[in-house]
């Protein structure tokens, strides 16, 4: 076997045709023999696999992009790389823990292309389980998009959401995290102690040569005011009869305005109006989301005019709102859950059940049992069973959700070592 100095290949790659890469040309070598100064002395430190077992191992391990017939590597699943070269198979710890940093160079130099493809795939797969995983507990809910329910989801303790009932536990502890981003939205509105009126409560906005300023927080008053009168609640009359005074007389500050959003948000929703149909006068569902918008957009403007940027108020209102809007969801699953097992009951599946030593909520046992239960129900009493299923998966989900997010599945955190991120 011909021996190459470390010279020899230097010249061999300066004279190889312009984009060639220098890996390619060491691999094309060693394949068909030769003996390179330096690199066959660290080939030489890889563990040679009994070759009763290479081509087992070798078949069982993760391909890490396109192979060589003559020269190719892979990932055992003890994260260790093996490689190919012509018929013989050795295994190299690619994370350095046992072998030293010239091998592991060696090592690293050969796979990092085809580990930054991997880990790229990988990633990939991981995020589109996880999203598969949050679009099955949140059931496809309309209009709720599923970035923003995994991150609600994500902020969660998953060691609170277990037992018979996980979906109120996930829904009150999604409850708690919304107080905790208001109480700190509060404390960071209250920085400033100025109270505001007039022209400052209102929006401006430039269209074309125009200049439009628009007083929400006046309008929601009036809106509040009429309500409270239609509705006959005088406590509630009173309170935003002296807040109205207040704006004309000393003017609000940030978290009274803030207050007013989220009282004006509360009252006039699209369900009131649906069901009240045209009982304000100055109100309907499409004038109230403008007023809720504006009221918003005030304390954004005002926020940014005391604080110089209003992107911590963006950063705690997006997270609150994603929070609440998954909260909602899921209090809607509770809610199914509970009418789910009165209809298991009604259909007559209970008693089947209890004889045969198994409650309602454990109806997710699959198998025979499953095929029993379905016949003996309704299409209806159908979907309470795969809501009541939802509800005993839920835990699991939630940490599985947790461990694809986090990317500790495929093999990612080994690829990031080879590659060194």
């Amino acid at each position: 076997m011909e021996t190459l100095s470390k010279q020899q290949v230097a010249e061999i790659i300066q004279k190889a045709p312009s984009g060639t890469k220098p890996a390619d040309i060491v691999n094309g070598l060693v394949s068909r023999g030769y003996k390179l100064e330096g690199y066959n002395d660290s080939i030489a430190k890889m563990t040679e696999i009994p070759q009763s077992e290479d081509q087992k191992l070798f078949e069982s391990s993760k391909k890490l992009g396109a192979e060589n017939p003559n020269f190719s590597h892979r990932l055992t699943p003890q994260g260790q790389l093996i490689s190919k070269v012509g018929d013989k198979y050795r295994t190299l710890d690619v994370t350095g823990a046992t072998l030293g940093s010239g091998v592991v160079s060696e090592a690293q130099k050969l796979i990092k292309p085809l580990a930054e493809k991997a880990l790229i795939s990988a990633t990939e797969k991981a995020s589109s389980k996880a999203n598969q995983i949050v679009n099955q507990i949140v059931r496809g809910t309309k209009g709720l998009k599923i970035e923003d329910a995994k991150t609600a989801l994500l902020s969660i303790p998953k060691n609170v959401v277990k037992g018979k009932d996980a979906t109120i536990k996930l829904a009150t502890e999604l409850g708690s995290k919304s107080k905790s981003l208001t109480s700190a939205l509060t404390k960071e509105l209250s920085k400033d102690p100025n109270l505001y009126k007039g022209n400052d409560l209102k929006v401006v906005e430039k269209i074309g040569d125009k200049t439009i300023k628009t007083d929400y927080v006046n309008q929601a008053i009036k809106h509040l005011k009429e309500y409270y009168t239609k509705t006959i609640e005088p406590k509630g009359l009173e309170t935003i009869k002296q807040l109205e005074n207040k704006v004309k007389t000393q003017g609000l500050n940030q978290v009274e305005i803030n207050n007013l959003a989220k009282e004006y948000g509360s009252k006039l929703t699209k369900d009131f109006f649906a069901k009240s149909g045209d009982l304000l006068k100055g109100a309907n569902a499409k004038a109230s989301e403008s007023i809720r918008s504006g009221l918003k957009e005030t304390s954004r403007s005002i926020y940014k005019m005391w604080n110089q940027t209003d992107a911590p108020l963006k950063v705690l209102d997006k997270a609150n709102s994603q929070v609440i809007n998954t909260q909602k969801a899921i209090n809607k699953i509770a809610d199914a859950a509970r009418i789910a097992e009165s209809k298991v009951r009604q259909a007559g599946v209970g008693g089947k059940l209890k004889e045969l030593g198994v409650s309602a909520v454990d109806l997710a046992t699959g198998g025979i049992l499953k095929g029993i239960i379905k016949k003996a129900m309704t299409g209806t009493t159908e979907k309470a069973v795969s809501v009541l299923e939802l509800n005993k998966k839920l835990p699991t989900l939630l940490k599985d959700l947790t461990k694809f997010n986090a990317g500790k599945t495929f093999n990612i955190s080994l690829l990031k070592k080879i590659i060194g991120k």
